[in-house]
């Protein structure tokens, strides 16, 4: 993202996988009063919080090349904050962060359906979300009082008892 204080919008430049340098003109993506933040790409979906007032999640089709082919959806509105948004890699599903239950938990949403659910319960303070390759489970962040260190866990998309990624 780039801008102000005050707003920043999310923008796309062409990479050389080869040469890892900019290759082309950088594309806006859009074009927000507020600050937009947090993306994450799968399924021709760019899907990304933005802070114009109530955090709430947005989404942009993608076509293969990463270009924008179409208009900006929302996805969640509500007076809660969601932000954190990690999309599946087939664009049906994304995990998020949000405090709509009166904790930091984090929640699925199935893009098709439209149905949203909590995959946490807990007063834990949790964010950084981000889906398996393969769909089946969510890992978050566990922030520690007192600025311990972060804890990761892994729960499946379905939800269930999280356990702790203790790393590769």
């Amino acid at each position: 993202s780039s801008g102000t204080e005050s707003n920043a919008s999310l923008w796309r430049i062409p990479i050389s996988s080869r040469s890892r340098k900019a290759e082309g003109d950088p594309q806006q993506l859009t074009f927000s009063t507020g600050v937009d933040v947090h993306p994450s790409a799968g399924g021709g979906r760019l899907v990304f919080a933005s802070t114009s007032g109530n955090p709430d999640l947005w989404s942009l089709a993608l076509d293969a090349q990463g270009k924008v082919t179409g208009q900006m959806q929302r996805l969640t509105s509500n007076t809660a904050g969601d932000t954190s948004p990690s999309v599946s890699a087939d664009g049906r599903r994304v995990a998020f962060f949000s405090d709509r239950s009166g904790n930091p938990d984090i929640w699925v949403k199935d893009l098709e359906t439209g149905r949203e659910s909590a995959l946490t319960s807990t007063p834990a303070d949790k964010g950084n979300t981000l889906i398996s390759p393969d769909g089946s489970r969510v890992m978050y962040a566990v922030f520690v009082p007192g600025g311990g260190p972060v804890e990761k866990y892994i729960v499946g998309f379905g939800g269930g008892v999280a356990r702790k990624f203790a790393g590769l």
